[in-house]
């Protein structure tokens, strides 16, 4: 969705991006060039842009500082990209049109020329690069200025645009239309005794201001959505959602049914349905998605095949009920270049999760089809994996002997801290062994064949990170 964004603002964006996943924030302007394939004038230009853009509106918790040759992004955590992503946004005359004919506000391109102070050739210039972005998702805009297309299709691109743009930092909607979805969650929340945080409850919010803002302009769901059959779905929370349309809204039963189905299949997909029983997931995917099951059934047995995960490892029935969403949403709502893709510095996971990665990697290669929806998915695979599959299962524990002069309760010390690296797989030895692959002390080791570190006291930053590295390469030489 990065069209949106006026393109020296969407430039910005990346080059910001870039420096924030570099090692220690980071780069030169020349690694800049070359790995974003923009020169070094517009590169410059644009940094200069975005110190006088954080200054102007006040985020005071980004900074770029320029030494030499060398641009340096640093954060207080106070902020994020993420309101400078939301600021250029509404900048942007594309998205301004886009918003508007969402919401239905214009009859005519004079309406919005006006509104913005545009000439009507520029408007109607802005028009036709719109709806040839919008083809890409199956959405034309109608002689009317409304949006078409598959309804399904249509507001998950629309809830994708509001949510990750907006976040936060705003909810661009009528209040009337706000104060209804609010009420809709906190009845939904009374009756089935949900809760949620911060982050779901917007998801939520945005999900149902994109529904109600269609349904108030008559737009339903219609019967070739392949929706789940609304009778088929045993969830507690049917009856009240299907209330709720039934009391705000003048939807026939069948239509009320579509967007109940609709509604329900969304908030499984996102993890929306707190406390759902494997037994209760199981029934409801085996009635929605028999793609979704045949998928996870090969996953789990390519997984047996190269990592020898079976049945019965402990959490294998949650493993395979959180495949089975993570399929679900793939076939579902993994609407393609919908749904922007996850940025992440990678090289800390595949050193520590090294047999995750190329099990992945192998499994969507071979699998899925979709460059897009492979990168999407690819992390909901690589988090389940991590969170469900003890390292244990994969590894040999790496024995670390910690033997430091200042005595048993510094030693108690420096191996409680060590523990607290669990992915590491590390066992904890109060002298050396046959077993033991490093020692660890502040004074050097005699007549010892085996690896060993010395330590400051108390280690550095420095002394954690040649430890780490160490770790790695112990484990690496292991396989």
């Amino acid at each position: 969705m990065a069209f949106l964004l006026k393109k020296e603002n969407q430039q910005k964006i990346d080059i910001l991006t870039y420096l924030e996943l570099s090692t220690l924030q980071t780069a030169t302007v020349k690694q800049i060039s070359e790995d974003l394939l923009l020169s070094t004038f517009i590169i410059k230009k644009a940094l200069t842009q975005i110190s006088e853009d954080l200054s102007a509106n006040n985020i005071l918790g980004l900074k770029l500082i320029e030494s030499q040759k060398e641009i340096t992004f640093t954060s207080d955590g106070s902020d994020s990209i993420l309101t400078l992503k939301w600021i250029y946004l509404k900048q942007s005359t594309l998205f301004l049109l886009l918003d508007g004919l969402f919401k239905e506000e214009y009859t005519t391109l004079e309406g919005f020329s006006k509104k913005y102070f545009l000439s009507l050739p520029t408007t109607y210039l802005l028009k036709v690069e719109l709806e040839k972005h919008l083809q890409n998702f199956a959405i034309s805009i109608s002689p009317e200025l409304t949006l078409e297309g598959q309804e399904k299709t249509l507001r998950f691109f629309i809830f994708n645009v509001y949510f990750h743009y907006f976040n936060s930092l705003e909810l661009p909607f009528s209040k009337n239309l706000i104060d209804l979805v609010e009420k809709f969650i906190t009845e939904l929340l009374s009756s089935t005794g949900f809760s949620y945080s911060a982050t779901q409850r917007l998801k939520l919010q945005f999900f149902l201001l994109v529904t109600f803002q269609r349904l108030y302009h008559g737009q339903t769901l219609t019967r070739s959505e392949n929706l789940i059959p609304f009778n088929s779905i045993q969830l507690k929370l049917k009856k009240t959602i299907f209330s709720f349309f039934d009391q705000t809204t003048s939807l026939t039963t069948v239509e009320k049914e579509m967007e109940t189905s609709f509604l329900i299949s969304f908030l499984y997909s996102e993890n929306l349905i707190p406390n759902l029983s494997p037994t209760a997931a199981l029934s409801f995917i085996n009635s929605a998605s028999k793609s979704a099951i045949q998928l996870t059934s090969l996953f789990l047995t390519s997984l047996k095949k190269a990592l020898n995960i079976s049945i019965e490892m402990p959490n294998y029935v949650h493993l395979q009920k959180e495949l089975n969403r993570i399929h679900f949403n793939y076939f579902n709502f993994n609407e393609p270049l919908a749904t922007p893709p996850f940025q992440f510095n990678t090289s800390f996971l595949k050193e520590n999760y090294p047999d995750f990665f190329i099990f992945i990697d192998m499994f969507t290669r071979k699998n899925l089809i979709s460059t897009h929806e492979t990168d999407t998915i690819y992390y909901d695979y690589l988090f389940t994996l991590i969170k469900y599959i003890p390292l244990s299962l994969l590894t040999h524990p790496v024995y670390v002997c910690v033997d430091f002069s200042r005595g048993k309760s510094y030693n108690h010390f420096i191996s409680t801290n060590i523990k607290s690296f669990k992915f590491l797989n590390i066992v904890i030895e109060k002298s050396v062994s046959d077993n033991t692959n490093l020692y660890l002390s502040d004074f050097k080791p005699t007549e010892l064949t085996i690896d060993f570190i010395l330590w400051k006291n108390p280690p550095l930053t420095s002394d954690w990170e040649h430890f780490g590295n160490k770790i790695v390469e112990l484990k690496n030489n292991e396989r």
